[in-house]
């Protein structure tokens, strides 16, 4: 049996395991328990060496090693108590095996015709079914997600460019209504880059109440999102950082255009509301 040192050794079933294994009901019923089981039930306590039940009836288990956690249902699911017991002694499952692993070192799909004569070997009626590598099921889980990624990322650019529309017309706008106003600076002596300044900091002054008012509604309805985060808190603060700087930087680009024809208005015509 392995006798590990801390809860993050890895574990797994040695020689000595299997050979009791195979005497089947009269073996040491042995286990390898996750990290989260040893926290959850154990409270602390070294594992290796104590013993579980199933239930009241049934045969007690000795833990023979701990494992780190795995998230079998994927990377955004709850992490779970793992117990993982030795494939030989089939008296301690409450239903029937159906799944295999096998690890190679080289092209997984090489080896199925060996698998096959293999489980032939054992037993000519039992079929395999699928086989699958663990890069396709990896894959296959995460299909959904990178789906649900590429929406989001498509809302996202739809999102940008439509701001970017929507700020170089209300740009425009206000130069329009202001263009005898521009006409007046301009005639007075004030320069295109003084211009160009005075129209870009009145809209970065709109586009920073914006951003601060768009951060904190984010923030308060990111709650709505942590079933699609990974890793990530509702309310990391680089995100939320990143995220306004750069639609302030799309915004005052396209203030900026709209600023840079201003600076070109002839200022007789502008007097003149022409």
């Amino acid at each position: 049996m392995i006798r590990g040192e801390t809860q993050q050794q890895a574990a797994a079933f040695n020689g000595d395991d299997r050979e009791r294994a195979s005497l089947a009901k009269t073996s040491e019923p042995v286990a390898v328990v996750s990290e989260d089981f040893a926290r959850a039930f154990l409270e602390g306590q070294e594992p290796v060496g104590r013993q579980i039940a199933r239930g009241p009836q049934a045969p007690r288990i000795t833990i023979v090693g701990v494992v780190s956690d795995v998230r079998r249902g994927g990377k955004l699911t709850a992490l779970t108590p793992q117990v993982y017991l030795a494939a030989a002694q089939t008296q301690l499952y409450p239903v029937r095996l159906s799944d295999l692993a096998v690890k190679t070192s080289g092209d997984p799909v090489s080896i199925r015709a060996t698998l096959e004569k293999v489980v032939a070997d054992l037993d000519p009626d039992q079929p395999i079914s699928t086989m699958r590598s663990l890069d396709d099921i990896l894959v296959q889980r995460g299909e959904e997600r990178r789906f649900q990624a590429m929406l989001f990322s498509l809302f996202a650019m739809l999102a940008v460019v439509l701001a970017l529309i929507g700020v170089h017309g209300v740009v425009s706008y206000s130069v329009s209504q202001r263009t005898p106003e521009i006409g007046v600076r301009t005639a007075l002596g004030a320069s295109r880059w003084q211009i160009f300044g005075w129209l870009l900091g009145g809209t970065a002054t709109h586009v920073a109440i914006g951003a601060l008012i768009g951060t904190a509604a984010a923030a308060g309805l990111s709650r709505f999102m942590t079933s699609v985060l990974f890793h990530v808190e509702p309310t990391d603060v680089p995100t939320y950082a990143t995220s306004a700087i750069a639609l302030c930087a799309v915004a005052l680009s396209a203030a900026a255009l709209a600023a840079r024809k201003a600076t070109s208005i002839d200022p007789v015509q502008a007097l003149r509301g022409e």
